[in-house]
């Protein structure tokens, strides 16, 4: 089983380095793993192999799908807009997209939507299919279904809260939401390999996703790699549907802890976790706007980033503000449980 090593292991990480070699000798793992301190890298390693059917290795340059850390981007757009005076949190969606029926679009604000609280429906796969492949086009789809939960009264992951927001930010930005995050986002922080592909197949330069399951679809360890196929004309967006590279979200995080992104005030209130939000198998997560919040390893420290998951995705980034430190981990097995190798990194890091 492949592994890229690109540099000399710090002391503390080499037992995490060795088991990640050993669990992509058992298919259970499948990745990269990417540590940045103050600015410099102390951990970059690749592992397994990003499409296995022509033995292409991941490494440090192959993009994964995101998955819902594009939810991050999302809110960074959002926030700029706010920034320039063009909308407050407190706006209701109607002031933007006065078509959304009545009374809920009076009901939801923007503060619902980047918090997980307007109480939207979910969309179904077909749904997602049968659109013309534009925010616009979506959007009016999840404006044709019946409402879910009243406004603000119960915090629920919601991607199509996230979708709304990139309709959100297309009617006020007047942009594309895909050119409006390529100029506004991804430019101004050096991501130069993150992007929203069509689906019909896998992107190439990418790594395919891969998942444990029997032939019904059911979750089985034991049972053998099956690789997930592309997403049958999906164009994912607001929600997820990016990919990139380890290296691009390190790019990010540097953006934003810079605040090259956004002001002081608007970037701790981006980061800042607002409501208490359930998020298995993590206990007292905060979200906040477009970031989970909450306290990683034996010494408490404070990580601000977002999980990515799904059908062969397994992803996490996490910032940590008073350690200036990003931890990121992308994996293409669903059973890579990136989450438990970000808390494997920050033990390791942390421990006297």
């Amino acid at each position: 089983m492949n592994t890229f090593v690109t540099q000399t292991i710090p002391d503390a990480l080499v037992p995490l380095h060795r088991d990640l070699q050993l669990r992509a000798q058992r298919d259970d793992f499948s990745g990269v793993v990417l540590v940045d301190h103050q600015g410099d890298t102390l951990f970059q390693q690749s592992y397994g192999w990003a499409q296995r059917g022509s033995r292409t290795p991941n490494t440090l340059d192959t993009c994964f799908n995101l998955a819902s850390i594009s939810k991050c981007f999302t809110a960074i757009g959002v926030l700029q807009l706010a920034q320039r005076g063009l909308l407050a949190f407190e706006d209701p969606v109607s002031r933007f997209l006065p078509e959304w029926p009545q009374p809920v679009g009076h009901q939801i604000t923007v503060h619902h939507l980047l918090t997980h609280q307007a109480g939207l429906p979910a969309l179904s796969p077909e749904d997602w299919r049968n659109n013309d492949r534009t925010v616009g086009g979506i959007v009016a789809r999840l404006r044709q279904l019946p409402h879910a939960d009243e406004p603000g009264t119960l915090v629920d992951y919601s991607n199509s809260a996230y979708i709304l927001l990139a309709g959100l930010l297309e009617r006020v930005s007047g942009q594309d939401y895909f050119t409006y995050l390529a100029r506004n986002v991804f430019e101004p922080a050096g991501m130069n390999h993150t992007r929203f592909p069509d689906l019909d197949l896998d992107p190439p330069e990418t790594a395919f996703g891969y998942v444990h399951r029997d032939a019904d679809g059911r979750p089985n360890p034991d049972a053998p790699l099956r690789m997930v196929l592309g997403s049958a004309g999906w164009k994912a967006m607001g929600s997820h549907g990016a990919y990139g590279t380890a290296h691009d979200l390190v790019q990010f995080t540097r953006a934003l802890l810079d605040q090259r992104l956004l002001a002081p005030e608007l970037t701790r209130l981006a980061l800042e976790g607002k409501v208490d939000f359930q998020l298995p198998p993590f206990p007292q997560c905060r979200y906040g706007y477009g970031f989970i919040e909450r306290s990683r390893g034996p010494e408490g420290w404070r990580g601000v980033g977002h999980t990515g998951g799904g059908l062969g995705v397994s992803d996490e980034v996490v910032v940590f503000p008073e350690q200036r430190m990003t931890v990121v981990v992308l994996g293409n097995f669903d059973s890579s449980n990136a989450w438990e190798v970000v808390d494997q990194v920050v033990e390791a890091l942390a421990t006297p």
